[in-house]
């Protein structure tokens, strides 16, 4: 799972995450935003849980989120959402998406409504997805062959320049 502040939340700041939900992680490591982002988000999502998939977080870090986020006069009762993701393997590469979403709804183990959807044809626009992935590719490797010839060609004349000078 992935998780993110949920759209029209724009009074969470980073500074206020970082003191309020995190401030021992952000000690720890103040230079690396993008780990204390993760678990920052995860910790927060996790201060917000109730009910069955209530999630065990000491009592001391709830009500100092709770108090700080109250503060803020938010009405949302959580503030990020989770997104689900799919894990696969392309060209011997893991490679992580997030689920697709089709209008309002989620493809999920490949069903929409309880429509079972047609896995070849993911099948195959995973193919086609690869297939221009690799052509971009070789075309950014011939893009670099190209310029490094082209600056030997230059350095070369400029070479013959500076002598004939």
């Amino acid at each position: 799972m992935k998780y993110s502040l949920k759209e029209g939340i724009e009074a969470i700041s980073c500074e206020w995450f970082y003191q309020n939900v995190i401030p021992s992680i952000r000690k720890r490591f103040e230079y690396d935003n993008k780990l204390c982002d993760v678990l920052g988000l995860a910790l927060l999502y996790a201060c917000f849980t109730s009910g069955e998939t209530e999630i065990l977080v000491p009592d001391v870090i709830k009500k100092r989120v709770h108090m700080a986020y109250e503060q803020l006069g938010i009405e949302e009762a959580q503030p990020v959402r989770k997104i689900p993701l799919i894990v696969q393997r392309r060209n011997d590469q893991m490679v992580i998406d997030e689920y697709i979403e089709v209008g309002n709804h989620q493809v999920m183990n490949g069903q929409i409504n309880g429509a079972v959807m047609n896995i070849e044809y993911f099948q195959s626009i995973l193919v086609c997805l690869n297939q221009l992935e690799q052509l971009v590719n070789n075309h950014a490797a011939r893009s670099d062959a190209n310029i490094a010839d082209m600056r030997s060609y230059i350095n070369q004349k400029m070479r013959v320049l500076n002598n004939n000078i």
